[in-house]
């Protein structure tokens, strides 16, 4: 209080209320004046500042646990925090605390909200975490004929082998890819994370396959980069198994190819039955991808960029 001219001023830091005794003097005359402050709550708000057009940019990786905490002042009352539209149910808020926590596998971006609440105020936050891929754990390979049977095979990191189009949702399980003597296959692979995520930047690689390096434990197979196709093109003179290298973006994945003699026809042993399986045409769509398997190449192609997470993870639930 200003004793001259009477002035209240001051900075409350708590909301409630104040009851005063406002005192005036004049000579040996003394009036008073008793005054109820009160004074309301700060509007609830969160420390962090966001918008819907500028959000809170997290980062974290994907398959590492991440955390981060909210926190909202403001208001008066019990406080509690919520997700809004989660677009993934790997994220989670902690209702007391406003800690987030992450678990995504899937790397991307996920743009959502979290709000407090207090009373009947409150506040929004507007987030966009971005979830990396991570280091690069392997290589997702596509193997391809390049013929008109339409005919390809998967690799993912720890060696399996699948056969596409195998006319079921089950496709075997191979130990080796066949292909006759003289034979030719496409192969063409991408880098991923433990997760199946794409460790090699797409921008990076012009939206499309990047160029892999192929080898082979045969000094005689003949390897050659087909830029047109994303994939190198090998070619098999002699019969015998065939140990194959795939290498991208700084990871690598091993698979072996059984070249047959011409004199008998190509197989392959299923891990699981312990039987032969052979290839067989097949016409149609590829369920997940709709590409046109009468267009083998390009189907491989498109499968390994769309497919890759898909297939790791559809492999890991079958084994499990």
């Amino acid at each position: 209080m200003n004793v001259e001219t009477g002035v209240l001023s001051g900075t409350p830091t708590t909301a409630g209320t104040i009851d005063l005794e406002v005192v005036a003097l004049s000579g040996g005359t003394q009036v008073s004046d008793f005054v109820r402050l009160t004074v309301a709550p700060s509007p609830l708000a969160f420390t962090e500042p966001s918008s819907a057009t500028s959000p809170l940019h997290l980062t974290a990786t994907a398959g590492t646990p991440f955390s981060h905490r909210f926190t909202a002042t403001g208001g008066s009352g019990p406080l509690a925090y919520a997700i809004q539209d989660a677009p993934s149910q790997d994220l989670s808020v902690n209702v007391e605390t406003g800690v987030l926590t992450s678990t995504v596998t899937e790397a991307g971006t996920y743009s959502f909200e979290v709000v407090a609440l207090r009373g009947t105020a409150t506040a929004t936050a507007y987030v966009e975490l971005t979830v990396q891929p991570g280091a690069p754990a392997g290589v997702v390979t596509i193997v391809a004929t390049g013929n008109a049977d339409g005919q390809a095979w998967s690799v993912v990191p720890d060696g399996t082998i699948e056969q596409y189009p195998g006319g079921s949702d089950t496709p075997p399980k191979l130990s080796s890819i066949p292909v006759d003597q003289g034979g030719s296959l496409y192969v063409s692979g991408l880098a991923v994370g433990r997760f199946g995520n794409r460790t090699t930047s797409a921008e990076a690689a012009g939206g499309a396959v990047p160029r892999s390096t192929l080898t082979s434990s045969v000094a005689s197979d003949v390897i050659t980069w087909i830029p047109s196709e994303h994939a190198s093109k090998i070619t098999f003179p002699h019969a015998s198994d065939h140990r194959l290298t795939i290498s991208e973006g700084g990871a690598s994945t091993s698979f072996t190819v059984a070249v047959r003699s011409t004199a008998t026809p190509a197989t392959a042993v299923s891990h699981t039955t312990g039987t032969t399986t052979t290839g067989t045409p097949a016409t149609g769509t590829l369920a997940f991808t709709g590409a046109d398997e009468t267009v083998p190449l390009a189907w491989a192609i498109g499968l390994l960029v769309s497919g890759a997470a898909l297939l790791l993870r559809r492999l890991r639930r079958r084994r499990a």
